[in-house]
Protein backbone atom coordinates (compact mmCIF):
# COMPACT_ATOMS: atom_id res chain seq x y z
CA UNK A 1 0.00 0.00 0.00
CA UNK A 2 1.42 3.17 -0.77
CA UNK A 3 2.96 5.50 2.15
CA UNK A 4 1.09 8.62 1.41
CA UNK A 5 -2.62 6.71 1.40
CA UNK A 6 -1.16 4.54 4.59
CA UNK A 7 -0.52 8.29 6.44
CA UNK A 8 -4.04 9.59 5.56
CA UNK A 9 -6.00 6.05 6.79
CA UNK A 10 -4.11 6.77 10.27
CA UNK A 11 -4.92 10.30 10.48
CA UNK A 12 -8.80 9.23 9.33
CA UNK A 13 -8.98 6.68 11.86
CA UNK A 14 -7.39 9.30 14.67
CA UNK A 15 -9.91 11.79 13.54
CA UNK A 16 -13.05 9.06 14.21
CA UNK A 17 -11.79 8.57 17.97
CA UNK A 18 -9.99 11.60 18.97
CA UNK A 19 -10.18 15.36 19.11
CA UNK A 20 -9.35 17.31 16.31
CA UNK A 21 -6.09 19.05 17.17
CA UNK A 22 -2.86 17.35 17.00
CA UNK A 23 0.32 17.53 19.00
CA UNK A 24 1.29 20.57 16.67
CA UNK A 25 2.96 23.84 18.55
CA UNK A 26 -0.95 23.98 19.12
CA UNK A 27 -3.00 26.75 17.00
CA UNK A 28 -3.32 28.88 20.12
CA UNK A 29 0.38 29.31 20.36
CA UNK A 30 1.10 29.85 16.47
CA UNK A 31 -1.48 32.53 16.90
CA UNK A 32 0.07 34.25 19.60
CA UNK A 33 3.52 34.07 17.87
CA UNK A 34 1.75 35.88 14.93
CA UNK A 35 0.24 38.21 17.00
CA UNK A 36 3.49 39.37 19.00
CA UNK A 37 5.60 39.69 16.43
CA UNK A 38 3.19 41.12 13.91
CA UNK A 39 0.95 43.45 15.88
CA UNK A 40 1.34 46.06 13.39
CA UNK A 41 -0.76 44.29 10.78
CA UNK A 42 -4.60 45.44 10.28
CA UNK A 43 -6.75 43.10 12.97
CA UNK A 44 -8.56 41.42 9.88
CA UNK A 45 -5.26 40.45 8.62
CA UNK A 46 -4.63 38.84 11.76
CA UNK A 47 -7.41 36.83 11.40
CA UNK A 48 -6.77 35.30 8.21
CA UNK A 49 -3.49 34.32 9.62
CA UNK A 50 -4.74 33.33 12.42
CA UNK A 51 -7.15 31.10 10.29
CA UNK A 52 -4.25 29.18 8.42
CA UNK A 53 -2.76 28.21 12.01
CA UNK A 54 -5.73 26.33 13.00
CA UNK A 55 -6.71 24.55 9.39
CA UNK A 56 -3.14 23.32 9.01
CA UNK A 57 -3.22 21.82 12.69
CA UNK A 58 -6.73 20.27 12.08
CA UNK A 59 -6.69 16.61 11.64
CA UNK A 60 -9.56 16.37 9.08
CA UNK A 61 -7.32 18.73 7.09
CA UNK A 62 -6.07 16.09 5.07
CA UNK A 63 -4.05 17.98 2.42
CA UNK A 64 -2.06 19.41 5.11
CA UNK A 65 -2.33 17.51 7.87
CA UNK A 66 0.52 14.70 8.31
CA UNK A 67 2.50 16.50 5.52
CA UNK A 68 6.48 16.98 6.28
CA UNK A 69 6.23 19.99 3.78
CA UNK A 70 3.83 21.67 5.70
CA UNK A 71 5.53 20.74 9.63
CA UNK A 72 8.91 20.25 8.72
CA UNK A 73 8.34 16.74 10.05
CA UNK A 74 10.76 13.71 9.62
CA UNK A 75 14.18 15.62 8.20
CA UNK A 76 12.59 16.71 4.83
CA UNK A 77 14.26 19.79 4.85
CA UNK A 78 13.91 20.01 0.65
CA UNK A 79 9.94 19.90 0.66
CA UNK A 80 9.40 21.83 3.69
CA UNK A 81 11.89 24.88 2.41
CA UNK A 82 10.63 24.66 -1.31
CA UNK A 83 7.38 24.98 0.14
CA UNK A 84 7.88 27.80 2.37
CA UNK A 85 9.48 29.55 -1.10
CA UNK A 86 6.70 28.68 -3.25
CA UNK A 87 4.37 30.15 -0.90
CA UNK A 88 6.44 33.62 -1.14
CA UNK A 89 6.00 33.21 -5.05
CA UNK A 90 2.15 32.46 -4.90
CA UNK A 91 1.71 35.66 -2.86
CA UNK A 92 3.50 38.16 -4.88
CA UNK A 93 1.64 36.45 -7.76
CA UNK A 94 -1.72 37.26 -6.08
CA UNK A 95 -0.18 40.94 -5.10
CA UNK A 96 -0.01 41.60 -8.40
CA UNK A 97 -3.85 40.58 -9.70
CA UNK A 98 -4.69 42.07 -6.25
CA UNK A 99 -8.71 40.31 -6.16
CA UNK A 100 -8.83 41.35 -2.43
CA UNK A 101 -6.66 43.80 0.12
CA UNK A 102 -5.75 40.38 1.50
CA UNK A 103 -4.49 38.56 -0.77
CA UNK A 104 -1.53 36.57 -0.56
CA UNK A 105 -2.61 36.75 3.76
CA UNK A 106 -3.59 32.84 3.38
CA UNK A 107 -0.53 31.71 2.05
CA UNK A 108 1.65 34.24 4.50
CA UNK A 109 0.21 32.77 7.66
CA UNK A 110 0.47 29.02 5.80
CA UNK A 111 4.39 29.66 5.44
CA UNK A 112 4.78 31.19 9.13
CA UNK A 113 3.39 27.94 10.25
CA UNK A 114 5.65 25.64 8.65
CA UNK A 115 8.41 28.80 9.70
CA UNK A 116 7.40 28.20 13.61
CA UNK A 117 7.40 24.37 13.41
CA UNK A 118 10.77 23.78 12.47
CA UNK A 119 12.04 25.38 15.76
CA UNK A 120 8.99 23.29 17.78
CA UNK A 121 10.11 20.17 15.54
CA UNK A 122 13.62 19.90 15.30
CA UNK A 123 17.08 19.36 17.40
CA UNK A 124 17.64 23.42 16.33
CA UNK A 125 17.42 24.51 20.47
CA UNK A 126 19.22 21.58 21.89
CA UNK A 127 22.35 22.28 19.56
CA UNK A 128 22.16 26.26 20.65
CA UNK A 129 22.10 25.12 24.12
CA UNK A 130 24.96 22.58 23.57
CA UNK A 131 26.96 25.46 22.27
CA UNK A 132 27.68 23.80 18.91
CA UNK A 133 25.85 26.79 17.19
CA UNK A 134 26.31 30.39 17.37
CA UNK A 135 22.63 30.95 15.20
CA UNK A 136 19.82 32.03 16.76
CA UNK A 137 17.35 31.84 13.72
CA UNK A 138 18.15 29.88 11.30
CA UNK A 139 17.17 32.13 7.97
CA UNK A 140 18.21 36.14 8.40
CA UNK A 141 16.53 38.94 6.37
CA UNK A 142 18.80 38.29 3.19
CA UNK A 143 19.08 34.67 3.05
CA UNK A 144 16.54 32.38 1.94
CA UNK A 145 15.37 28.52 3.05
CA UNK A 146 15.95 26.74 0.36
CA UNK A 147 19.99 27.56 0.88
CA UNK A 148 19.30 24.95 3.74
CA UNK A 149 20.59 22.11 1.53
CA UNK A 150 20.93 18.33 2.93
CA UNK A 151 24.18 17.16 3.53
CA UNK A 152 26.05 20.88 2.57
CA UNK A 153 28.00 22.79 5.59
CA UNK A 154 25.92 26.17 6.69
CA UNK A 155 27.53 29.23 7.06
CA UNK A 156 30.68 26.24 8.23
CA UNK A 157 28.29 25.53 11.37
CA UNK A 158 26.18 22.45 10.92
CA UNK A 159 24.61 19.97 8.38
CA UNK A 160 20.67 19.60 8.06
CA UNK A 161 20.25 15.54 7.53
CA UNK A 162 18.27 14.13 5.14
CA UNK A 163 18.39 10.88 3.60
CA UNK A 164 21.82 9.15 3.97
CA UNK A 165 24.76 11.27 3.28
CA UNK A 166 28.11 9.60 1.05
CA UNK A 167 31.52 10.15 2.72
CA UNK A 168 29.83 10.87 6.39
CA UNK A 169 30.02 9.19 9.55
CA UNK A 170 27.06 9.88 12.03
CA UNK A 171 27.14 10.06 15.97
CA UNK A 172 23.94 10.33 17.89
CA UNK A 173 24.01 11.41 21.85
CA UNK A 174 20.15 11.55 22.44
CA UNK A 175 19.16 15.25 20.79
CA UNK A 176 22.94 16.03 19.70
CA UNK A 177 23.52 14.76 16.34
CA UNK A 178 27.53 14.95 15.10
CA UNK A 179 28.34 14.71 11.44
CA UNK A 180 32.07 13.62 10.82
CA UNK A 181 33.56 14.45 7.48
CA UNK A 182 36.86 13.68 7.13
CA UNK A 183 38.82 14.84 10.20
CA UNK A 184 35.64 17.61 10.92
CA UNK A 185 32.67 17.33 12.78
CA UNK A 186 29.84 19.48 12.91
CA UNK A 187 26.47 19.76 14.73
CA UNK A 188 23.33 17.96 12.66
CA UNK A 189 20.13 18.90 12.57
CA UNK A 190 17.29 16.90 12.30
CA UNK A 191 13.39 17.07 12.64
CA UNK A 192 11.15 14.21 14.83
CA UNK A 193 10.14 11.26 12.86
CA UNK A 194 6.17 11.51 12.27
CA UNK A 195 4.66 9.56 9.66
CA UNK A 196 5.39 6.85 7.38
CA UNK A 197 7.24 9.37 4.56
CA UNK A 198 9.90 8.95 6.71
CA UNK A 199 13.45 11.18 5.25
CA UNK A 200 16.05 11.10 8.46
CA UNK A 201 19.23 9.29 8.07
CA UNK A 202 18.51 5.35 9.47
CA UNK A 203 21.33 6.17 12.44
CA UNK A 204 18.63 8.69 13.73
CA UNK A 205 15.82 7.36 16.09
CA UNK A 206 14.31 10.87 17.66
CA UNK A 207 10.56 10.95 17.20
CA UNK A 208 8.25 13.65 17.30
CA UNK A 209 5.67 12.61 19.95
CA UNK A 210 7.98 9.46 21.76
CA UNK A 211 9.33 6.69 21.75
CA UNK A 212 7.09 2.98 22.13
CA UNK A 213 8.03 -0.43 22.35
CA UNK A 214 7.49 -1.24 18.78
CA UNK A 215 9.04 0.99 15.98
CA UNK A 216 6.63 0.25 12.96
CA UNK A 217 4.04 1.94 11.09
CA UNK A 218 1.49 -0.03 12.81
CA UNK A 219 2.33 1.77 15.97
CA UNK A 220 1.96 4.92 14.50
CA UNK A 221 -1.14 5.90 17.21
CA UNK A 222 0.55 4.97 20.04
CA UNK A 223 3.11 7.27 19.42
CA UNK A 224 0.49 10.08 18.84
CA UNK A 225 -0.98 8.67 21.95
CA UNK A 226 1.98 8.33 24.28
CA UNK A 227 3.77 12.24 23.45
CA UNK A 228 6.52 11.47 26.33
CA UNK A 229 9.97 13.12 27.19
CA UNK A 230 11.24 10.80 24.78
CA UNK A 231 9.70 13.10 21.98
CA UNK A 232 11.54 16.15 20.13
CA UNK A 233 8.35 18.31 19.71
CA UNK A 234 8.33 21.58 22.00
CA UNK A 235 4.76 22.08 21.00
CA UNK A 236 3.86 23.21 24.46
CA UNK A 237 4.80 24.94 27.50
CA UNK A 238 5.29 21.67 29.31
CA UNK A 239 7.59 20.39 26.73
CA UNK A 240 11.30 20.72 27.21
CA UNK A 241 12.50 23.93 24.98
CA UNK A 242 8.98 25.35 24.48
CA UNK A 243 10.20 28.84 25.89
CA UNK A 244 13.53 28.96 23.48
CA UNK A 245 11.26 27.51 20.37
CA UNK A 246 8.50 29.88 20.54
CA UNK A 247 11.02 32.69 21.00
CA UNK A 248 12.97 32.22 18.27
CA UNK A 249 9.69 31.36 16.04
CA UNK A 250 8.84 35.16 17.21
CA UNK A 251 12.07 36.26 15.64
CA UNK A 252 11.77 34.37 12.72
CA UNK A 253 8.24 35.84 11.81
CA UNK A 254 9.42 38.97 12.43
CA UNK A 255 12.07 38.28 10.00
CA UNK A 256 9.69 36.63 7.44
CA UNK A 257 7.92 40.03 7.02
CA UNK A 258 10.97 41.68 6.31
CA UNK A 259 11.86 39.32 3.95
CA UNK A 260 8.11 39.62 2.37
CA UNK A 261 8.78 43.12 2.20
CA UNK A 262 12.27 42.74 0.72
CA UNK A 263 10.78 40.99 -2.20
CA UNK A 264 8.51 43.47 -4.13
CA UNK A 265 8.65 46.87 -6.03
CA UNK A 266 7.83 50.04 -4.37
CA UNK A 267 4.70 49.86 -6.35
CA UNK A 268 3.65 46.45 -4.25
CA UNK A 269 5.17 47.13 -1.28
CA UNK A 270 3.29 50.42 -1.05
CA UNK A 271 0.16 49.11 -2.14
CA UNK A 272 0.96 45.82 0.63
CA UNK A 273 1.61 48.80 3.64
CA UNK A 274 -2.18 49.96 2.44
CA UNK A 275 -3.76 46.89 2.77
CA UNK A 276 -2.20 44.89 5.39
CA UNK A 277 -0.80 47.44 7.92
CA UNK A 278 -2.45 49.55 10.65
CA UNK A 279 0.57 51.09 12.01
CA UNK A 280 2.95 51.60 9.00
CA UNK A 281 5.90 53.28 11.14
CA UNK A 282 6.19 50.10 13.27
CA UNK A 283 6.62 47.87 10.29
CA UNK A 284 8.92 49.97 8.98
CA UNK A 285 11.14 50.59 11.65
CA UNK A 286 10.94 46.71 12.53
CA UNK A 287 13.00 45.85 9.21
CA UNK A 288 15.20 48.63 9.44
CA UNK A 289 15.97 47.27 13.00
CA UNK A 290 16.83 43.86 11.48
CA UNK A 291 19.00 45.40 8.89
CA UNK A 292 21.25 47.43 11.80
Amino acid sequence: MPSKLLTVIFFISLSLILPVKLHAFSPEYHIEIIEESLGFLKPEVIEVLSKQQCLLDNILSFQYVGRNKWHFNDCDFTGATENIELQYQIIKEKRKTRNSADSGAEEFGKLLHTVHDFYAHSNWVETIKDGLINEQIIVDSKSSWTTLKPWEIINEQYIPLQDEGQGFDIDTDNRIIKVIDKEQTYPGIITGIVGVDRYCPEEIELKHWGKVLFDSVVFLPLDWLVDNEDGINKDKPSRAGFDMANELAIKQTKTEWCRLISMLDPIEKEKIYNDWVEDKQKAVELCSNLKD
